[in-house]
């Protein structure tokens, strides 16, 4: 997903990852700007939320779904980019 900085300067955004996987899954914010990590947040339930004044950079947050009998663990990265 692609956002626009002028458009994060009065409120920020927020939107669900909507990842699917037959076992659990978890999120963790793993690149951001520094000192910016305060300006994204992502819950055990995926939403990710972009606060407002976000900084102008590229974001990214890892989706794992743990292994189990059946699965193998997997991974997939999110992009996010505030332009």
């Amino acid at each position: 997903k692609t956002y626009k900085a002028k458009s994060l300067i009065k409120k920020g955004k927020s939107f669900n990852i909507g990842a699917k996987a037959k076992t659990e899954l978890s999120y963790k914010v793993t690149k951001y700007p520094k000192k910016a990590k305060k300006y994204i947040t992502v819950s055990k339930k995926g939403k990710v939320t972009l606060k407002k004044k976000a900084k102008k950079r590229t974001y990214k947050i890892l989706v794992t779904a743990k292994e189990s009998g059946e699965y193998k663990k997997a991974t997939r990265t999110i992009i996010i980019k505030v332009k």
